[in-house]
Parts: C-alpha cells; sequence; structure tokens
C-alpha cells in the first residue's frame, strides 16, 4: 500500500488537530472556557503521568529490540495501526486512571 507508513501517518495527525481545532471551536460544550480545577494531590497525578511516560518508553524499547507485530503481507498496515496503538497506550491510559 505504501512504501514508507511517515507521510500517512502526519497526515493523520494533521487530520486529527484539525478536527479538534474545529471541535474547540464550533462544539463550545466540550471543551468549555471554565477553568479546570487543581488536582486534589499533585504528587499522585505526577506518579500516574511518569507511570504513564515509563509505559510509553518499555515499550518503545521493546520494539527497539525486536519484540514486535509482523507489518509484513496482506495485513500490514492494521498490523502497524495496532503497534502504534501499543506503543502509546499506557499514555492513553493516564486519563482514563486519573478518571
Amino acid at each position: 500500500m505504501f512504501q514508507e507508513h511517515y507521510p500517512p501517518l502526519v497526515v493523520a495527525y494533521l487530520v486529527a488537530l484539525a478536527g479538534w481545532l474545529l471541535a474547540s471551536r464550533l462544539l463550545p460544550r466540550v471543551w468549555p472556557n471554565e477553568p479546570v480545577d487543581s488536582p486534589g494531590l499533585p504528587w499522585r497525578e505526577f506518579g500516574i503521568a511518569l507511570l504513564g511516560a515509563i509505559g510509553d518508553l518499555v515499550m518503545g524499547q521493546m520494539w527497539s529490540r525486536g519484540i514486535r507485530l509482523p507489518e509484513q503481507g496482506g495485513l500490514g498496515p492494521v498490523l502497524g495501526s495496532i503497534k502504534q496503538i501499543l506503543i502509546f497506550a499506557p499514555m492513553v491510559l493516564v486519563p482514563v486512571i486519573r478518571r
């Protein structure tokens, strides 16, 4: 399909950024302009964010050491997408853990 996955990845990030920008401008209830409450336990919040960042680094190190999904064949693009999701899953889980 694509010889390199970087051009479509950059396009996907730009589309996501444009979607966020449009949603923030057109849907004020999604991102209200009200001040956000400060966290009750800042060290706990920092620890959760730090665990997410460490999880990302661990996933990246696993990939660089050869523990990865194969990206050849017909399912290569799908497995490449799943790989990206797995690499960034720890940081995506930070807001879920924080509630």
